[in-house]
């Protein structure tokens, strides 16, 4: 499975909470209607005019707007009125999706990039940004293992081995996120 489906793309989801105009997400964005951009929509209040499509040409947007849709389509789909599904039941439901899933995913973000939500960052830098933070994800949960409860000394404990290379990620993270225009310099 594509590292970015949850979230309906992590990329998508932190990139576009984050970069657009009022703080619009993307799922504020899901109009394949061109003539519909004086909507107002319902889920986040604002106007689609708002989001800021960079140097996306109108079909360029349709087609970002439509993979949008179907992505939230196939999450309806997968996880019908069982909102709270363990790993292996949305694995089993999300198998027959995966690769059209990934598909979308992967062109949505090309049009995210060449849109300019990741500021200067190109497709490989973004990419190492989401690969940090898989790796700073996998850190936390090596630390607390089966342990969900742990005290600060324990966690300190723990921590200890991996404290470098999470705070080298944790800088790397920052200079792509801020390159990104995700934080301020």
């Amino acid at each position: 499975m594509n590292k970015k489906k949850l979230l309906t793309g992590t990329i998508t989801a932190v990139a576009l909470s984050t970069l657009l105009v009022g703080g619009v997400t993307v799922f504020a964005a899901n109009n394949t209607d061109a003539g519909a951009s004086e909507e107002v929509y319902e889920e986040e209040c604002c106007y689609e005019e708002e989001i800021d499509y960079g140097t996306l040409n109108q079909d360029e947007i349709n087609r970002l707007n439509a993979i949008y849709d179907r992505m939230n389509a196939i999450y309806d789909e997968v996880y019908g009125e069982d909102e709270e599904l363990s790993d292996e039941e949305f694995d089993a439901r999300f198998a027959k999706f995966e690769e059209e899933y990934n598909n979308l995913d992967n062109e949505a973000f090309d049009l995210e990039i060449k849109a300019g939500w990741y500021g200067d960052l190109n497709k490989d830098e973004v990419n190492r940004l989401y690969d940090i933070y898989d790796r700073m994800d996998a850190i936390i949960d090596e630390v607390y293992g089966e342990d969900e409860e742990l005290t600060d000394e324990e966690f300190d404990a723990r921590f200890a081995k991996y404290e470098a290379e999470y705070n080298q990620l944790d800088e790397e993270a920052i200079a792509l996120e801020t390159r990104a225009g995700f934080l301020e310099e």
